[in-house]
Parts: C-alpha cells; structure tokens; sequence
C-alpha cells in the first residue's frame, strides 16, 4: 500500500478524512497547510499577504517533497492545500508517491462550509469575487486537474466518518 493522499478544493473535507482515515487506519497523518504554517509561524493568508501567491506555491511544492522525504517508508495519509494541483511536478509527485483521492463536493456545500468554518478568516481570498464567484470560478478552473490528477473520486459531501468508509470501500482497505 501506499501514501493515501486527498486532494480537492477548499473546504471539501481533506484535513477532517484525512484525520478519521489515520485513526481508523493506525497511520501518520499529514496536512500540508498545517506542515507549512508551522514552518512559516503564521498563518497562510498572511504569508501570502506579505510574500504573495508564487512563494506560496513555492513554498507548498518544497513541502510536499520534504513531507514525502520525512516520511519515506511509511504510509502516511496526506491532506493537500486545494491549489497544490495547479504545477504539474506536484501532480507527477503525488501520483508517483500515492494513490490519489479527489474529494469532489458541489460548489453549494462548498460555500456554506466556508462560511460557517471559524478559520474562514485564515484562508486567504483567490480572486477579488464573491465567495460564491469564487468557488465557482475555482471549481471551473481546476475541476478537470481534480479529475486527472485523481486516481479515485470519492463524494466529499456526507459526513467525515462517511467520506473515510468510501474510501476504505474503494482502496479496498
């Protein structure tokens, strides 16, 4: 078996699955989000805010590496920060290191998780639209990276322990 890693956009579930599926699989879990605010001692917005959106990504490709590195041998379950399938050395790494679950959640539910989510604040805006443009702008742009980057998709709609039961069901795990 390998890495076990969820991709998708923001606010579809990845930090709280990837979190029941190491407890209910007895393995490492690994946000990349979390990984990087740790290393920057802020959060992402306001990293972004003071370096903007290419170190970010820079940034985000050097961890995902280090992450993979750090945890070579074991099989860990990985949480991606939603754009981290915009450069395609990240998509060739995830693919190679793991099997890759997309998350797929209508842009609706998407919405309404964002907007009642405490750390809302922390997320930095994308473009200058509405939450709702915006998601769905979003979702326009990068649901055929999901698709393809995707080894499986799984509906990240229902509640956590349901999304991780999915997924046992389609790793056959």
């Amino acid at each position: 078996m390998h890495h076990i890693i969820l991709i998708g956009p923001r606010a579809c579930g990845k930090t709280h699955v990837a979190e029941e599926l190491a407890r209910q699989l007895q393995r490492v879990y690994v946000d990349t989000d979390q990984y990087l605010t740790n290393k920057f001692h802020c959060t992402i917005a306001e990293f972004v805010e003071k370096n903007g959106w290419s170190a970010f990504r820079n940034k985000e490709s050097e961890a995902l590496i280090s992450i993979f590195s750090e945890h070579r041998g074991k099989n860990i379950i990985l949480a991606t920060g939603g754009g981290i399938i915009l450069r395609e050395e990240n998509r060739t790494l995830l693919k190679e290191e793991g099997i890759v679950i997309y998350l797929k959640v209508d842009e609706k539910i998407l919405v309404k998780r964002l907007m009642s989510h405490p750390s809302f604040g922390h997320r930095p805006a994308l473009t200058d639209y509405s939450l709702t443009e915006e998601v769905h702008n979003i979702l326009e742009e990068r649901i055929k990276i999901y698709e393809e980057c995707a080894d499986q998709i799984v509906d990240g709609s229902a509640n956590v322990s349901d999304v991780a039961a999915a997924i046992r069901i389609v790793l056959h795990l």
